[in-house]
């Protein structure tokens, strides 16, 4: 399988995502399905790709933005919602989760200044936002599934893709 990907001077490169790393197991004993899956073994981007890649072998377009480190579906009928809710999770088992860069305790708290200031650009959309953890507490799980994420409480009460694609264009997912 293969993904066409826009190059640095607007030319299209072909990715082989058949030749990116399989995911390895993850080091988590927690019962939590999100984080007993498999850490995928490769970059964030080749990560990326590799999801949208299971996503279209599922039977959905997506399009990548590789800017914000995510995807969206293109022109997702409402019918579909569910199906595609449920081959997502049936891609996060087999692709695994990214892995993240070791941060520095500096960047890991900016980050968490990242999260607050997206929190208020969702609410300035309408979206309640529950409140933040303490700084600490957060510093302290902010790589596992146990994280304060306001996008993840708002993709929670959106069935729209098309309406997530605008969340994430004028809030974009603050990225480690």
């Amino acid at each position: 399988m293969a993904a066409l990907t826009a190059g640095c001077a607007g030319e299209e490169t072909e990715t082989d995502l058949e030749a990116l790393p399989p995911p390895t197991p993850a080091s988590s004993s927690s019962s939590s399905e999100e984080e007993t899956r498999p850490i995928f073994d490769g970059t964030k981007r080749e990560w990326l790709y590799a999801y949208a890649g299971c996503m279209e072998d599922g039977g959905f377009a997506v399009k990548v933005n590789e800017e914000q480190g995510n995807f969206d579906s293109v022109d997702l009928p409402p019918e579909q919602y569910d199906a595609w809710n449920s081959h997502m999770e049936k891609c996060g088992q087999a692709v695994g989760n990214p892995k993240f860069e070791e941060l520095t305790d500096a960047q890991v708290r900016a980050h968490f200044d990242d999260y607050l200031a997206t929190a208020t650009c969702l609410e300035e959309l309408g979206y309640e936002i529950s409140e933040p953890p303490s700084r600490e507490s957060w510093v302290k799980s902010w790589d596992t599934a146990l994280n304060w994420m306001p996008h993840g409480e708002v993709s929670d009460l959106i069935d729209d893709p098309s309406e997530w694609e605008r969340v994430n264009q004028e809030c974009p997912q603050p990225q480690p």
